[in-house]
Protein backbone atom coordinates (compact mmCIF):
# COMPACT_ATOMS: atom_id res chain seq x y z
CA UNK A 1 0.00 0.00 0.00
CA UNK A 2 2.85 2.49 0.89
CA UNK A 3 4.42 1.79 -2.80
CA UNK A 4 0.91 2.69 -4.22
CA UNK A 5 1.01 5.77 -2.39
CA UNK A 6 4.82 6.49 -3.00
CA UNK A 7 4.17 6.43 -6.72
CA UNK A 8 0.26 8.47 -6.63
CA UNK A 9 2.61 10.92 -4.69
CA UNK A 10 5.49 10.67 -7.80
CA UNK A 11 2.98 10.82 -10.42
CA UNK A 12 1.86 14.38 -9.35
CA UNK A 13 4.73 15.58 -8.49
CA UNK A 14 5.59 14.25 -12.08
CA UNK A 15 2.43 16.28 -13.36
CA UNK A 16 2.91 19.48 -11.81
CA UNK A 17 6.86 19.59 -12.47
CA UNK A 18 5.86 18.70 -16.12
CA UNK A 19 3.08 21.08 -16.48
CA UNK A 20 5.43 23.91 -15.00
CA UNK A 21 8.41 22.89 -17.53
CA UNK A 22 5.97 22.95 -20.23
CA UNK A 23 4.74 26.71 -18.87
CA UNK A 24 8.70 27.41 -18.53
CA UNK A 25 9.72 26.33 -22.27
CA UNK A 26 6.45 28.21 -23.53
CA UNK A 27 7.85 31.35 -22.12
CA UNK A 28 11.28 30.98 -23.12
CA UNK A 29 10.05 30.34 -26.43
CA UNK A 30 7.83 33.48 -26.51
CA UNK A 31 11.05 35.64 -25.38
CA UNK A 32 13.32 33.61 -28.09
CA UNK A 33 10.26 35.10 -31.01
CA UNK A 34 10.49 38.36 -29.46
CA UNK A 35 14.42 38.23 -29.67
CA UNK A 36 14.08 37.24 -33.75
CA UNK A 37 11.51 40.41 -34.53
CA UNK A 38 14.01 42.89 -32.84
CA UNK A 39 16.92 40.94 -34.84
CA UNK A 40 14.33 40.66 -37.81
CA UNK A 41 13.78 44.76 -37.47
CA UNK A 42 17.44 45.79 -36.98
CA UNK A 43 18.28 43.32 -40.10
CA UNK A 44 15.69 45.09 -42.49
CA UNK A 45 16.87 48.81 -41.40
CA UNK A 46 20.60 48.58 -41.45
CA UNK A 47 19.85 46.50 -44.78
CA UNK A 48 17.55 49.53 -46.02
CA UNK A 49 20.53 51.77 -44.88
CA UNK A 50 22.72 52.64 -48.00
CA UNK A 51 26.27 52.80 -46.37
CA UNK A 52 26.94 56.25 -47.86
CA UNK A 53 24.65 57.79 -45.38
CA UNK A 54 26.20 56.19 -42.27
CA UNK A 55 28.32 58.52 -39.97
CA UNK A 56 31.04 56.60 -40.38
CA UNK A 57 30.89 57.35 -44.44
CA UNK A 58 29.46 60.84 -44.05
CA UNK A 59 32.92 61.37 -41.68
CA UNK A 60 35.00 59.85 -44.60
CA UNK A 61 34.17 61.41 -47.06
CA UNK A 62 33.95 65.01 -45.10
CA UNK A 63 37.38 64.03 -43.99
CA UNK A 64 38.38 63.31 -48.19
CA UNK A 65 37.01 66.59 -49.13
CA UNK A 66 38.60 68.59 -46.92
CA UNK A 67 41.84 66.94 -47.77
CA UNK A 68 41.26 67.48 -51.14
CA UNK A 69 40.05 71.45 -51.12
CA UNK A 70 43.56 71.60 -49.07
CA UNK A 71 45.74 69.82 -51.72
CA UNK A 72 43.55 71.76 -54.97
CA UNK A 73 44.95 74.79 -52.68
CA UNK A 74 48.29 74.37 -52.29
CA UNK A 75 47.93 73.25 -56.26
CA UNK A 76 46.85 76.83 -57.03
CA UNK A 77 49.93 78.68 -54.73
CA UNK A 78 52.25 76.55 -56.68
CA UNK A 79 51.03 76.60 -60.20
CA UNK A 80 50.82 80.81 -59.66
CA UNK A 81 54.43 80.85 -58.18
CA UNK A 82 55.44 78.28 -60.99
CA UNK A 83 53.48 80.55 -63.34
CA UNK A 84 52.24 77.40 -64.97
CA UNK A 85 49.98 76.80 -67.70
CA UNK A 86 46.03 75.80 -67.82
CA UNK A 87 46.68 72.87 -68.90
CA UNK A 88 49.15 72.27 -66.60
CA UNK A 89 46.00 73.41 -63.67
CA UNK A 90 43.53 71.41 -65.22
CA UNK A 91 45.81 67.96 -65.05
CA UNK A 92 46.54 68.58 -61.39
CA UNK A 93 42.90 69.20 -60.85
CA UNK A 94 41.67 66.10 -62.72
CA UNK A 95 44.37 64.01 -61.09
CA UNK A 96 42.75 65.77 -57.78
CA UNK A 97 39.35 64.77 -58.72
CA UNK A 98 40.31 60.82 -59.68
CA UNK A 99 41.82 60.90 -56.08
CA UNK A 100 38.75 61.77 -54.75
CA UNK A 101 36.79 59.81 -57.24
CA UNK A 102 38.68 56.75 -56.17
CA UNK A 103 38.13 57.03 -52.41
CA UNK A 104 34.17 57.35 -52.85
CA UNK A 105 34.52 54.11 -55.08
CA UNK A 106 36.38 52.18 -52.33
CA UNK A 107 34.16 53.92 -49.81
CA UNK A 108 31.49 51.95 -51.63
CA UNK A 109 32.93 48.55 -51.84
CA UNK A 110 33.20 48.96 -48.21
CA UNK A 111 29.40 49.07 -48.45
CA UNK A 112 28.88 45.83 -50.20
CA UNK A 113 31.34 44.41 -47.43
CA UNK A 114 29.48 45.74 -44.63
CA UNK A 115 26.06 44.19 -46.00
CA UNK A 116 28.04 40.97 -46.29
CA UNK A 117 29.20 41.48 -42.76
CA UNK A 118 25.46 42.18 -42.07
CA UNK A 119 24.19 39.23 -43.46
CA UNK A 120 26.58 37.09 -42.00
CA UNK A 121 25.58 38.26 -38.32
CA UNK A 122 22.01 37.86 -39.09
CA UNK A 123 22.43 34.37 -40.25
CA UNK A 124 24.64 33.61 -37.05
CA UNK A 125 22.21 35.11 -34.40
CA UNK A 126 19.52 33.33 -36.31
CA UNK A 127 20.50 30.43 -36.45
CA UNK A 128 21.44 30.31 -32.60
CA UNK A 129 17.82 31.44 -31.61
CA UNK A 130 16.53 28.16 -33.81
CA UNK A 131 19.15 26.36 -32.05
CA UNK A 132 17.92 27.19 -28.86
CA UNK A 133 13.86 26.74 -29.80
CA UNK A 134 14.68 23.47 -31.13
CA UNK A 135 16.71 22.56 -27.67
CA UNK A 136 13.57 23.86 -25.84
CA UNK A 137 11.40 21.66 -27.86
CA UNK A 138 13.83 18.33 -27.21
CA UNK A 139 12.99 19.11 -23.94
CA UNK A 140 9.86 19.65 -23.76
CA UNK A 141 9.26 16.10 -25.58
CA UNK A 142 11.88 14.75 -22.90
CA UNK A 143 9.46 15.82 -19.89
CA UNK A 144 6.38 14.69 -21.86
CA UNK A 145 8.08 11.09 -22.21
CA UNK A 146 9.37 11.19 -18.67
CA UNK A 147 5.98 11.87 -17.52
CA UNK A 148 4.82 8.98 -20.20
CA UNK A 149 7.10 7.15 -17.87
CA UNK A 150 6.02 7.67 -14.78
CA UNK A 151 1.92 6.92 -15.43
CA UNK A 152 3.17 3.40 -17.06
CA UNK A 153 5.32 2.94 -13.91
CA UNK A 154 2.51 4.11 -11.62
CA UNK A 155 -0.05 1.44 -13.67
CA UNK A 156 1.98 -1.65 -13.30
CA UNK A 157 2.61 -0.58 -9.40
CA UNK A 158 -1.20 -0.92 -9.14
CA UNK A 159 -1.33 -4.33 -11.33
CA UNK A 160 1.40 -5.65 -8.95
CA UNK A 161 -0.37 -4.50 -6.15
CA UNK A 162 -3.82 -5.73 -7.53
CA UNK A 163 -2.15 -9.05 -8.50
CA UNK A 164 -1.16 -9.19 -4.73
CA UNK A 165 -4.90 -8.72 -3.48
CA UNK A 166 -3.94 -5.30 -2.30
CA UNK A 167 -7.13 -3.98 -3.46
CA UNK A 168 -9.75 -6.75 -2.68
CA UNK A 169 -12.04 -6.83 0.13
CA UNK A 170 -11.33 -8.13 2.99
CA UNK A 171 -14.05 -10.24 5.14
CA UNK A 172 -14.80 -8.55 8.41
CA UNK A 173 -15.13 -12.50 10.24
CA UNK A 174 -11.50 -13.58 8.75
CA UNK A 175 -10.10 -9.97 10.26
CA UNK A 176 -11.59 -10.72 13.44
CA UNK A 177 -10.56 -14.05 14.25
CA UNK A 178 -6.80 -13.03 13.17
Amino acid sequence: MISLIASGVGLVGSLLGGLGARKKAKKANSMLDDRQRSLDDWYRKEMNTDFLDTDVAKSTLSFIGNKNKKAENAMRNSAIKRSTTAEERVAMASALNQNYADSVSRLAGMGTSRKNQLQGTYMNESNKLANMKYQNQINSASTTGELGEMVGNVVNQISMLDGHGVFKKRDKSNNEEA
